[in-house]
């Protein structure tokens, strides 16, 4: 039963590890895609552009690996039954389920690494993604600005450029600056401009354009002009003060919010939702596994294959997942919903298990009554 298990170990870890990694790689490249055309033409430094890359990793990482190791028991066990080794270790006594045993095991190892990923790793990675992105957006902020969409560049502030010229010189500019509250939204156009970098901050340099702003009493106010210089600058940020979103935070951070902080007060149930989603991700490797094996393991054995117990598996997780999703959506608004999130990794988990469980237990049955 050693040998069996190390076996199966050993298949498993050798599939799930190519899968993984092929497919990490795969998502981290079109990941890094965005970052490439700022690179070759804007002039951020290559070593940055492989940080940002690196920064994404644990939080790819992270989503895939209960995919990645569902297919890993497909692909192991369904090749153990199609060339009748499972048969043949039923023919020697050894019972499904405890052929299941391995990947259980290596379930159990996996899910302890994605809670060390979903309540640590993650966090502070995309921490730091954000932090680097701050410091690309203050140090290199023409990079951001994208030709043909409308860029947010800062809290309260919208960028349109129409085109490039060069690395650094704008054509065709639309900026809407509506930071302050206390005072009414301006938009600018200009023809051309440039973004640098200063002392305070990166600054938005136009030329040949106008400013517009709509008063409270509705009077349009016109001011032309041949050269303007705009701060985009986000208030919050002269003060260094950035907002953590969700997916920064520690789980402490999620529960326990700083409630001095107003946008900490809007975004309390987004939190919860968050922590409840976090605390129950991992557990999807287990309840994937047990699904996984349970449609493999149990039924009536076929010499054709095992295609649609295949496709009944890939169909289940598939229905699990998308609950998932519409379940931490509603529970980013209604406190009602966050035991759905439990219930949903947890119940399935339960019910394929105690089939798995059940039918070896009938088949333990009924060779003593034979």
């Amino acid at each position: 039963m050693q040998k069996l298990t190390s076996y199966i170990l050993k298949e498993l870890f050798v599939s799930f590890l190519i899968i993984t990694v092929s497919l990490l790689c795969l998502v981290w490249l079109i990941q890094s895609m965005r970052f490439i055309e700022q690179i070759l033409n804007e002039g951020i430094p290559v070593s940055i552009f492989f940080e940002l890359s690196a920064l994404v990793i644990p939080t790819i990482l992270s989503l895939i690996l209960p995919f990645t190791y569902f297919v890993s028991i497909l692909y192991v066990y369904n090749r153990l039954s199609s060339e009748s080794e499972l048969v043949v270790m039923h023919a020697s006594g050894v019972s499904y389920a405890n052929a299941a045993k391995p990947a259980l095991y290596f379930s159990i190892i996996l899910m302890l690494f994605s809670y060390l990923l979903t309540l640590y790793i993650v966090p502070a990675s995309y921490r730091n993604f954000k932090n680097l992105q701050d410091l690309i957006r203050n140090e290199y902020s023409s990079a951001l600005l994208q030709e043909g969409v409308f860029n947010n560049v800062a809290k309260g502030i919208t960028i349109y450029v129409e085109s490039r010229l060069s690395a650094s010189q704008l054509r065709g500019i639309l900026a809407h600056d509506q930071r302050d509250p206390t005072k009414a939204p301006s938009t600018f156009l200009a023809e051309t401009g440039t973004v640098n970098q200063t002392e305070k901050g990166p600054r938005l340099m136009m030329t040949r354009g106008s400013r517009q702003q709509l008063s409270k009493s509705g009077n349009l106010a016109l001011l032309e002009f041949d050269h303007y210089t705009l701060d985009i600058m986000a208030i919050d940020e002269a003060s260094n003060y950035r907002w953590l979103e969700p997916r920064e935070r520690f789980l402490h951070e999620l529960f326990s919010p700083n409630m001095e902080e107003h946008d900490n007060i809007k975004n309390l149930q987004v939190f919860r939702a968050e922590g409840h989603q976090r605390i129950t991700q991992p557990i999807y490797v287990l309840t994937f596994g047990v699904i996984a094996l349970t449609l493999l393991l149990t039924g009536n054995f076929s010499r054709l294959g095992q295609t649609r117990k295949i496709i009944l598996a890939v169909l289940a997780i598939l229905l699990i997942q998308a609950t998932s999703l519409t379940i931490k959506n509603y529970a980013a608004k209604y406190s009602w919903a966050e035991f759905l999130i439990y219930l949903n990794a947890i119940i399935p988990l339960l019910i394929f298990a105690y089939y798995l469980i059940g039918e070896h237990r009938l088949k333990k049955t009924q060779r003593k009554k034979i």
